[in-house]
């Protein structure tokens, strides 16, 4: 054995690789038995919470039996499944005893699917995927023992969690206790967040069904929150500003809305997200998926350009040269920012002239069918 071949596992022991490779069919049967007996002891008690499997195909059918009786046993065993291959191996090896008849498995959704390549999905592993896996389950716990106290679980407080394990059933699963429309009046980044990464993963695990769906309410609530109710404030006076704000509602009597400066970090981290997963694939053959990508890469400028002096504002020169070829006549867009009367009939009629613009602008990036 030679230094390179340690490695620190996650528990921060540090285990080296063993071979069995027999020259004949049975030289190695009785240690790998034995090895065999050992992970499904392991695997079964309670010290064992999750197995990290890396490009393994289950075609083994003891291996999968193995699995199956430690599942159903140990009940709080999680596996990670990281393979390019990964949902097509848990569908059609994991999740069911059999297939034909969907007679589900001791791993029915208890499978994390990861696309991607080991090398690169490796360093998110402990404190990224594990870490929001732990929390996640947790949590549940909390909200399941709250509810049979005949409390209210609070299941948006912790599906984020899931998202960000990429835990698609489990987060699939709880959404469908979570109200969309008061999210949109309160959590809109949980309702986008959601949408988005949950369309990701399932592009590149090859759902492409389940993909269009979450890309078709993605698209539909961004378009809710920035286009339909985009809102605009118009400061008249000595230095003119104009602040652009989405998600205009009224709560509790009040008006509210979101400014840029809201939306700019939010968004970056989106289509971060979109950049390192592909990152962790080979090679992509996914139109939809760069389309997404683009789309928040013009968000991110469009958000950009608007926030000038860092609050999600911008003077009035400023904006006239960033729109000066959708301003219909400069001029006279100029001058209805010189009266010194704010009052608001001018006010709402400046804010309106904006508005109509950046929708415009809005419409072209965001496609809804």
């Amino acid at each position: 054995m030679t230094e390179t071949s340690r490695v620190k596992l996650i528990t921060g022991d540090t285990a080296e690789n063993l071979m069995l490779y027999p020259m004949q069919k049975w030289d190695f049967a009785e240690p790998l038995l034995e090895l065999l007996v050992e992970i499904k002891h392991f695997l079964e008690s309670e010290a064992c919470k999750f197995l990290i499997v890396v490009g393994y195909s289950f075609r083994d059918e003891h291996i999968r039996r193995i699995l199956w009786d430690a599942a159903r046993k140990n009940k709080e065993l999680h596996l990670i499944l990281i393979d390019p291959k990964a949902h097509q191996i848990y569908f059609e090896k994991l999740k069911y005893y059999d297939v034909a008849n969907k007679i589900p498995s001791s791993l029915y959704g208890k499978v994390v699917c990861l696309p991607y390549n080991f090398e690169g999905v490796f360093s998110y592993l402990k404190n990224y995927y594990l870490i929001n896996l732990k929390v996640g389950l947790k949590s549940e716990t909390v909200q399941h023992k709250a509810e049979l106290q005949g409390g209210k679980a609070n299941w948006s407080s912790i599906i984020r969690h899931f998202i960000w394990a990429e835990y698609t059933e489990k987060a699939e699963t709880l959404w469908e206790r979570i109200d969309s429309n008061e999210l949109i009046e309160g959590d809109w980044q949980l309702l986008l967040e959601y949408h988005l990464k949950m369309a990701v993963n399932h592009l590149l695990n090859n759902q492409e069904r389940k993909a269009n769906k979450h890309i078709r309410n993605f698209n539909k609530f961004l378009y809710i929150l920035m286009v339909d109710r985009i809102n605009v404030g118009v400061n008249i006076g000595e230095r003119p500003i104009i602040e652009v704000n989405f998600n205009y509602r009224i709560q509790d009597n009040n008006p509210r809305s979101d400014g840029v400066y809201n939306y700019i970090n939010f968004i970056i981290t989106l289509y971060d997200f979109c950049e390192s997963r592909q990152r962790f694939v080979n090679s992509i053959d996914s139109d939809k998926l760069e389309e997404i990508a683009k789309v928040l890469k013009k968000l991110k400028l469009y958000l950009n350009s608007l926030n000038v002096d860092g609050h999600g504002k911008i003077g009035v020169e400023d904006y006239i040269k960033l729109r000066r070829d959708k301003i219909p006549d400069i001029k006279k867009f100029k001058n209805k920012f010189k009266f010194k009367d704010p009052s608001s009939h001018r006010t709402e009629k400046l804010a309106s002239m904006v508005i109509e613009i950046e929708r415009k602008i809005l419409k072209e990036i965001i496609k809804v069918e």
